[in-house]
């Protein structure tokens, strides 16, 4: 189920969640992520080091 999708249910389908399981579908995604954006970041960082002249 989508995230986004649970802020239309009702209370009584939230309080039966499987809080644990929803919580480790978000945890992956945001492992996903995080992961993104770190090699994102490496990319930008090495193209904008200096060159050392040796």
């Amino acid at each position: 189920m989508e995230n986004e999708d649970l802020t239309k249910r009702s209370t009584k389908f939230i309080l039966d969640l499987d809080v644990p399981g929803q919580r480790a579908i978000v945890n992956d995604l945001l492992l996903q992520t995080s992961e993104l954006v770190r090699r994102k970041g490496k990319k930008v960082k090495s193209q904008n080091e200096p060159i050392k002249k040796g």
